[in-house]
């Protein structure tokens, strides 16, 4: 019998003498206390023996702990460890997947070097049966399902593994497809010179081939389009006279001459539609039926489909696309507008920028008659204008307010340009040359116009609100609206070199020379829209941050990045580089631990800890190792971070934002810390597989706890850290 101590006897250690000890231990045997694998701890760190701080490792046998090095700073250890059988390592070189959430992995074992031998699935550290051959292993979505396909020892026919159950047998299986919720299962099976799909266990219509309806090629895995929520299904067929049929639910279409890549479930799965070509000419079919025919079919806005043949509402429900007549580029080109699978708009010269509003409900679009250009907003046209002018941002230039009950456009009028907001003009002028931009709450509408020489004396720029003119100014950038409500801020300069914030029409404290070159002429709101934060340059070497309009002191350094918020809207950071390392300040002063040196900085989501990755680097020389501070608490130091660049840390976060996650390597192997706990070393850490290459991904179960799969002494385990 081994005797073991328990977490209060070992802290007692600490206080008093050996004899008291034993006697400790005496009276531990007695009351049946929990053993724990932890040797005494006589430095006087009682974070190390914590027994709140516990870390569960499924599988055979204890994995150890390390010990974090006296100099370094001390993170508190994982305590007594669960233990229950997973299995041996995997053999990754063998068709090793890992699901997409991280936490199951699967792979063959062979028993030699060809099918003769045996092979056999792992699936989670548990063995299958022993098949003649096995491959193509694939997990559905959420890591419940495993497929793969088998042959029994000596015959060329195959079959599908799914969750250990064999299904039925093919003469070939060329791909398999889950839904996303891996409740429906289809795959593509082959028997002699045809092709045919099995979903949910029932064959579908045969064809010459199955092809991959993005490529329509016969060679990509996954050719079942599933519905979002699964109940549906659609796939492409070929025929033996080479026509193709769109399969959807089991029932086949019409056979057409070709076939447009992409297919579009839309409407949560209710409607379906593709774009098929017969007799030369372009058509939509939705829901089986079959729309006007066209030389081709497009789509131009935002939020198309996959291959820009539609165009879906925000809400998916609706979809609109735009079919093209004569010769493209010539004098008969002709472009119809049809929305809802109903011809909007017929025949005309040239279609721009048609839109869904925010909510879904309104649709948007101009047209172009002879030479005047008319915006169509539901079917009701507005006054003709010269042109409708391109927004920076492509397919940008008709503009819904964030509530969908107001719109704005810019267009040219008699050689000048207008704003129309609802459908009413602004004044004229030289040029438009930023916005319109609406607030959040679509109450106010702002954009910036260059007027004529004449009226000031110089080319200015002035700020237009709601119909108001600004003051003449030299340049105006960054015109923004906070994320909530309808303050305005924007950075503006005058004639005579000064420049600097206005906010709400008022001009910040503090206007200074500017220069030309600097990238953080931008207003920072806080997410709530109550907090401002700017940029003051001071000179070429220094700046300030004006935060509430409270400035900072000048800080000698040029700032890295700009000032970023918590999502409470309490706290502010920003990064600054000096010739001699990295500077974070937070809510307006420096933050500094010990010797190490800031690499980046972050605020969790919604809680707005602060997390800073640090690291301990020689004077002029390599870097010896990194530590992450997480609101005050501490990780170990790590040799590397995982990913290995430092400019790639990307810890994750729970749910509340009170816990964070990342991977690390130390010297003798991987690590997964939580807060200011690290797990225990292991081997390797096992992700889902991107090209080839295990990822490493963390993620945080809804009980706030990190679970994750990793590889210690030809073992796998199931590491739980709490």
């Amino acid at each position: 019998m081994s005797l073991q101590v328990c977490p209060s006897c070992t802290a007692a250690v600490n206080q008093i003498a050996v004899k008291r000890f034993i006697l400790c231990l005496l009276v531990a045997m007695i009351a049946g206390c929990k053993p724990s694998e932890k040797t005494p701890n006589t430095s006087g760190d009682s974070t190390k023996t914590d027994p709140t701080r516990t870390a569960s490792v499924k599988e055979q046998g204890s994995l150890p702990n390390t010990v974090t090095e006296q100099s370094q700073p001390a993170a508190t250890q994982a305590g007594p460890l669960a233990q229950s059988k997973i299995g041996p390592a995997p053999q990754t070189q063998n068709g090793f997947v890992v699901s997409s959430d991280g936490l199951h992995c699967a792979w063959v074992e062979r028993k030699g070097p060809s099918s003769e031998f045996g092979d056999r699935v792992w699936w989670d550290g548990t063995p299958g049966k022993w098949f003649g051959y096995c491959d193509m292993l694939t997990f559905s979505e959420d890591g419940k399902s495993l497929s793969y396909r088998a042959k029994k020892d000596g015959d060329e026919k195959c079959f599908v593994v799914l969750n250990g159950k064999e299904l039925r047998t093919e003469e070939g299986i060329v791909s398999f497809c889950f839904t996303s919720d891996g409740k429906h299962f289809g795959y593509i099976a082959t028997q002699g010179d045809q092709t045919f799909a099995v979903v949910d266990g029932k064959e579908e219509p045969r064809f010459k081939n199955i092809v991959d309806p993005y490529r329509l090629t016969a060679e990509a895995r996954n050719v079942i389009l599933f519905s979002p929520r699964g109940e549906r299904h659609a796939y492409v067929g070929t025929a033996a006279d080479n026509k193709v049929v769109v399969v959807v639910d089991g029932k086949p279409s019409s056979a057409y001459d070709e076939l447009h890549p992409g297919f579009e479930f839309y409407g949560g799965g209710e409607h379906f539609a593709y774009v098929a070509k017969s007799q030369g000419k372009d058509f939509v079919v939705i829901d089986g039926q079959s729309g006007p025919q066209f030389v081709s079919v497009t789509a131009l806005s935002r939020g198309g489909s996959r291959f820009g043949l539609f165009g879906l509402s925000p809400n998916g429900k609706r979809m609109y696309y735009l079919g093209n007549n004569g010769e493209p580029g010539g004098e008969s080109a002709r472009t119809s507008v049809i929305l809802d699978g109903k011809l909007l708009k017929d025949a005309q010269l040239e279609v721009k920028s048609p839109y869904f509003s925010p909510d879904s409900s309104r649709f948007i679009f101009a047209i172009r008659r002879d030479t005047k250009w008319v915006v169509c907003l539901d079917e009701v046209e507005q006054p003709p204008i010269d042109a409708i002018m391109d927004a920076p941002i492509p397919n940008d230039t008709i503009k819904f307010s964030p509530d969908s009950k107001r719109y704005a456009y810019v267009a040219q009028v008699d050689g000048k340009q207008v704003v129309f907001v609802d459908g009413k003009p602004s004044q004229s002028y030289r040029n438009i040359v930023q916005g319109p931009i609406f607030s959040a709450d679509g109450t106010s509408v702002a954009f910036v116009a260059k007027v004529d020489d004449s009226r000031y004396g110089f080319e200015a720029q002035i700020v237009v609100r709601d119909g108001k003119e600004g003051p003449p100014l030299y340049e105006v950038r960054s015109l923004t609206f906070a994320p909530v409500g309808n303050r305005l801020a924007y950075f503006a300069a005058t004639t005579n070199g000064m420049g600097g914030f206005v906010d709400n029409d008022h001009a910040g404290e503090g206007f200074n020379s500017f220069s030309q070159n600097d990238p953080f002429k931008v207003p920072f709101f806080s997410p709530d829209g109550q907090r401002l934060s700017y940029v003051k340059a001071i000179d070429q070497y220094s700046f300030a941050v004006v935060t509430d309009g409270k400035e900072s002191p000048a800080i000698n350094a040029q700032l890295e990045s700009g000032p970023f918020w918590s999502d409470d809207s309490k706290r502010f950071a920003y990064l600054a580089q000096n010739e001699k390392s990295k500077l974070l300040f937070v809510d307006g002063k420096e933050y500094k631990q010990s010797n190490y040196e800031v690499v980046k900085a972050y605020f969790a989501p919604k809680s707005g800890k602060l997390i800073v990755l640090t690291r301990d680097k020689l004077p002029d020389g390599p870097v010896k190792g990194y530590i992450v501070f997480f609101e005050g608490q501490h990780g170990p130091m790590l040799e590397n971070l995982v990913p290995d660049d430092a400019n790639s840390f990307t810890p994750v976060f729970s749910a509340d934002g009170n816990h964070v996650a990342y991977a690390g390597k130390k010297i003798d192997g991987y690590v997964v810390v939580r807060d200011d706990k690290e797990g225990p070393v292991v081997n390797d850490l096992l992700g889902p597989l991107f090209d080839n290459v295990i990822t490493r991904k963390l993620s945080f179960a809804r009980d706030g706890s990190v679970e994750y799969l990793a590889v210690k002494d030809e073992k796998l385990y199931r590491i739980d850290l709490r």
